[in-house]
């Protein structure tokens, strides 16, 4: 998992460096707006687990514990996703200008188009016990990735410079095209926290995210806007499918384990029809939410 990782890292990381030369918008004139466009976009690529959650392009196949109805065209097996083409896009909005007309805030907006298919290896028709090795079921995926970052330009400890500095991030979104699928909300409770989340793409102040103690667990519950949807949690190598409540509410319980430091963790409602019908299309809504896991991190560098 992990040389899988600093591989898609760098795949990314590449991508990034393209964004800054020539796939970047800025709304409105800004003073050396180029100067501060590469400040920040150097200071991502210093900081990788900012424009890649290493979760969700993973390829690893996912099986599925429950077999399907009687209703079902097919029964899956395992399912993962190929991406053959992962185009990053950087958006910048400069404002709170100095005296000078440098700018001291910086929204940013990355967005990742992800494509390629949605493979799901089924059972053979005759016997669900053996997998049909020669009929992978192909979904055309084209999703998209989106997350907001807040930059600050001030003066940090080491330095007399004014620095850019990541203050406030969101969570990330990823939606496919011509989704249909709607997560509603997800409700993160451990034995210290219990926080009920709307809205992924929501700013928050990096050093004040969720914090959960090393070695504690996290009960997720999802609602989504279906009862027979299939919900999947997302946390470092485990792919896991959520309990379905049957009245669109879905639960299951992680282990955090001790890796201390900034983590991913995930939601990801699939329809029905995704998994279960090889004629309907792949239609998938995915929240990944960062939080600390152990001592909170120091605000001199997340101001």
């Amino acid at each position: 998992m992990q040389r899988r990782n600093l591989t898609r890292i760098a795949i990314v990381l590449a991508g990034v460096v393209v964004v800054a030369g020539c796939g970047k918008t800025s709304t409105g004139p800004t003073p050396g707006a180029d100067t501060e466009q590469a400040q920040i976009t150097s200071y991502m690529a210093g900081n990788p687990g900012l424009i890649d959650d290493q979760l969700f392009t993973d390829p690893a196949s996912l099986p599925l514990s429950r077999l399907a109805g009687t209703n079902a065209a097919i029964t899956p097996r395992w399912f993962w996703r190929q991406i053959t083409v992962s185009t990053p896009h950087l958006t910048f909005q400069f404002s709170d200008t100095d005296s000078v007309g440098r700018p001291r805030l910086a929204a940013v907006t990355l967005t990742r188009q992800l494509m390629g298919t949605f493979d799901i290896l089924p059972a053979a028709s005759g016997d669900t016990t053996m997998l049909d090795s020669a009929r992978i079921v192909q979904k055309p995926l084209d999703d998209t990735w989106t997350r907001h970052l807040l930059f600050k330009r001030c003066v940090v400890p080491g330095s007399d410079q004014p620095q850019w500095r990541l203050i406030a991030a969101s969570g990330v979104q990823v939606n496919s095209s011509g989704m249909t699928e709607q997560i509603q909300s997800v409700r993160v409770q451990t034995g210290a926290m219990d926080t009920t989340l709307t809205d992924p793409l929501q700013l928050f102040v990096v050093a004040h995210c969720m914090h959960v103690a090393a070695g504690d667990s996290v009960t997720l519950t999802v609602t989504t806007s279906r009862t027979d949807d299939v919900v999947l949690a997302y946390y470092r190598d485990l792919r896991l499918r959520f309990h379905a409540n049957g009245d669109g509410t879905y639960v299951i319980k992680l282990p955090v384990g001790n890796l201390l430091g900034m983590r991913f963790f995930g939601v990801n409602a699939l329809s029905h029809g995704t998994l279960y019908d090889d004629a309907l299309p792949y239609d998938s809504q995915a929240w990944l939410f960062h939080a600390w896991v152990g001592p909170p991190p120091s605000t001199e560098y997340y101001q």
